[in-house]
């Protein structure tokens, strides 16, 4: 089980760590433990209970009445406002709820429903990323597994697939995109929303995914009508694979979209000799 310091929670649940404090001093919402100098520490079921809580206040349901709720009740009352409400602080704690208690049915009722009301692209922008931000907090303070992480990626990559596999492209596409990860980066989703967004817009995509060598890449230009690669750097990258990535880019002749963290890197230190931006010019 994950201990939370009170910091932490803070940011998990968006209740500032004052307000905690008073909240357990005055309606005693939580009794946490407490290390032998004093630090509150906060078990995944303490986190839960706040997440709870922050739903229904931010609903406008005040704190003493909340306190008085078993958690029974207090479960199902979430239940019943965050699907009136889709409000993106609510949707974000039922998601990290539902990503604690490996409760998959849960996420996917929430974001199909998103979805349905507002569209993949929104919900991937204003849903999804900030939920991975969240996952990516609990990453530093240990208090997710890696089947926790693999759990809630495979389901996003899941929904972003069935989402893409909707769309219809031209019989005829005017424009043709090579989508992948360099080799060693395992990390898609961002890939499969380039993908999702590509299609959308009408444009053919040729999909090569995850971990692919540079080598002999560009040979693919020569077989397809390319119009551009469009690459996703997450991981981070050492000084060789920098090199092959600045290679592969000055050796190319087509232009090349860069996404992910890792982008700024290469962008900085790539001696130019064809177009390569930022993969966010695509889709402006």
């Amino acid at each position: 089980m994950a201990d939370y310091k009170i910091k932490d929670v803070e940011a998990l649940t968006g209740i500032k760590a004052h307000t905690i404090r008073i909240w357990e001093k005055r309606y005693r919402i939580l009794v946490p433990d407490r290390t032998v100098s004093k630090i509150r520490t906060y078990s995944e079921a303490d986190l839960m209970h706040l997440l709870n809580i922050s739903i229904l206040n931010q609903n406008g349901i005040k704190i003493s009445k909340i306190a008085q709720m078993s958690f029974a009740e207090l479960k199902e009352q979430v239940r019943d406002v965050s699907f009136a409400k889709e409000s993106e602080s609510a949707v974000l704690s039922l998601l990290i709820g539902g990503l604690i208690e490996l409760d998959g049915v849960l996420i996917r009722r929430i974001l199909q429903s998103i979805i349905l009301k507002e569209g993949m692209r929104a919900c991937y922008l204003n849903y999804i990323l900030p939920f991975l931000d969240r996952i990516g907090v609990m990453w530093l303070v240990g208090s997710i597994t890696p089947a926790q992480e693999h759990f809630v990626s495979n389901l996003i990559r899941e929904i972003l697939i069935v989402e893409t596999s909707k769309l219809v492209v031209p019989i005829q596409p005017e424009k043709t995109y090579v989508l992948f990860c360099r080799e060693g980066d395992w990390h898609e989703l961002s890939l499969l929303f380039y993908n999702y967004l590509l299609i959308e817009k009408g444009h053919q995509t040729i999909y090569l995914g995850q971990s692919l060598p540079l080598d002999k890449l560009e040979l693919i230009g020569d077989k397809t009508n390319l119009t551009a690669f469009v690459i996703s750097l997450i991981s981070p990258l050492d000084d060789k694979a920098q090199k092959e990535m600045i290679r592969f880019i000055n050796k190319t002749t087509h232009p090349v979209y860069l996404g992910g963290g890792q982008a700024k890197t290469i962008l900085e230190n790539v001696h130019i000799t064809v177009q390569v931006e930022y993969v966010r010019t695509l889709f402006v």
